[in-house]
């Protein structure tokens, strides 16, 4: 776990400016709009369950905005799902507009601009996993954000205890219980989406039955060899790397996009974890698949603005 945010010490006319330099620092960047100075609170925290990224956040007194031009950056698009706690927030997309209380589910990704809310003593839970993990359409997709996710529906429900209860468990949740967790949470995010679509026949068909659910899962089993190219990828699944390229096209993403940003992420994880504290930057590199330091900085400065040194003594910074 990495402490992201911790403003309540800092006097009101210094949280402004750190808390925007942490947002637009941040994996998928984001401009803040406070109500008010002195009443701008935050806390956040996040937590990783393999391709999951969770961050929580309790907030007060601002609007967090995803602009036409912070959209416009070349990760790959990342789908959030937000569980509110406690409080209310709106979330905002394509002209889209939900409204949150507790208990409610809404999703909205990194690929469009979109804004969402923090009113008094809000706490939020977002879940981001790559579009592609779902194995969804972008069109599916793409008609879910911005708006409630299942509104009244048994399995929103369901889905929504399940994600508090992740959410309030994940602290104590070792490398290998939160490893066990992450396929039936994309499990459950991809019924969640296709329920409220009204597809819901795509949720009973099991996510490895498809050949895009199985190139993506034989991809976050290997993303960290060496070896991984188009070639291999496609002769393991006996198609050509033309077809490969055309199936991956259709969850927005290539296998090169794909292999490099999943990299990104895994090896910022390993950076700010304590227990890899005393590994060097080029070892990490290197373990997750990058033969080449100074690709792999470029890269990552590219993704976080900032390079891996800095984002690792930023995260492990004494509090």
């Amino acid at each position: 776990m990495a402490v992201l945010i911790e403003l309540e010490d800092l006097p009101a006319t210094d949280r402004l400016e750190i808390l925007r330099e942490r947002m637009l620092a941040g994996f998928v960047a984001l401009d803040l709009r406070p109500y008010s100075l002195t009443n701008l609170t935050a806390r956040s925290s996040i937590h990783r369950f393999g391709a999951i990224t969770l961050q929580s956040t309790l907030g007060s007194g601002g609007l967090t905005v995803r602009t036409r031009r912070l959209a416009a950056d070349d990760t790959p698009p990342q789908v959030i799902v937000t569980v509110l706690e406690t409080g209310m927030s709106v979330v905002t997309q394509y002209d889209r507009v939900a409204h949150l209380r507790p208990g409610d589910l809404a999703a909205y990704w990194s690929a469009a601009p979109f804004s969402t809310s923090f009113e008094a003593d809000t706490l939020r839970h977002s879940f981001r996993v790559s579009a592609a993990m779902l194995g969804l359409s972008e069109r599916l997709v793409k008609e879910q954000l911005g708006r409630l996710l299942g509104p009244g529906h048994p399995l929103a429900a369901v889905v929504s205890s399940y994600l508090l209860r992740l959410a309030g468990t994940a602290p104590a949740l070792d490398a290998h219980q939160r490893s066990a967790v992450e396929r039936p949470t994309i499990d459950l995010l991809r019924a969640v989406f296709t329920e409220s679509a009204g597809q819901s026949h795509l949720s009973r068909v099991p996510l490895a039955d498809s050949i895009v659910a199985r190139i993506f899962e034989f991809l976050e089993s290997h993303f960290h060899e060496h070896d991984l190219d188009t070639a291999r990828i496609a002769t393991a699944h006996g198609i050509s790397e033309r077809y490969l390229y055309s199936l991956l096209a259709r969850s927005g993403t290539t296998p090169g996009d794909w292999i490099r940003g999943r990299r990104l992420d895994a090896a910022a994880g390993a950076l700010t974890d304590p227990a890899m504290a005393f590994v060097t930057v080029s070892a990490i590199a290197h373990d997750h698949g990058f033969a080449d330091h100074s690709h792999f900085t470029r890269e990552f400065r590219k993704t976080f603005g900032m390079t891996p040194s800095d984002w690792r003594r930023q995260a492990l910074a004494p509090k």
